[in-house]
């Protein structure tokens, strides 16, 4: 618990049977993303935070009919790395993700939005992606 935060690289995961790779345009900073630092949720480390996911679909898992490339996407992440929102690319359930427009989305996540342009500025040019650890 309270351990420091650091910039790294991991690989960019796939997408299984009804899940969405999602390419993270924007991640919400909300108060349980604050508070969980001081809480026993996280129960291995190094972890990838953030539950506020705002992006574009990158790749359908297998099984998924109603998302398709490209579709923007908001969706809530779950406590294992992969589905957390501090990176580049994350996995979700397409049954809790949801379709929106540009005007929509930017009103529905919640607390203070933080743009990932500088993200993209340091991207790996393997099969790898940027993001954000607690360790």
């Amino acid at each position: 618990r309270q351990g420091n935060f650091e910039l790294s690289f991991c690989s960019i995961p796939s997408p299984g049977a009804w899940q969405l790779l999602v390419k993270i345009q924007s991640a919400a900073l909300n108060l349980f993303d604050y508070k969980i630092t001081n809480t026993d949720y996280v129960t291995h480390y190094p972890a990838v935070l953030g539950m506020d996911i705002a992006g574009f679909v990158e790749e359908p898992g297998e099984g998924v009919h109603n998302f398709c490339k490209g579709d923007r996407v908001l969706a809530h992440g779950k406590f294992t790395n992969d589905f957390t929102a501090f990176q580049q690319y994350v996995l979700t359930a397409a049954s809790f993700t949801a379709k929106v427009s540009c005007e929509k989305g930017s009103s529905t996540t919640s607390s203070v939005t933080s743009h990932s342009r500088f993200l993209q500025a340091t991207r790996s040019p393997s099969r790898a992606q940027l993001l954000f650890l607690w360790h």
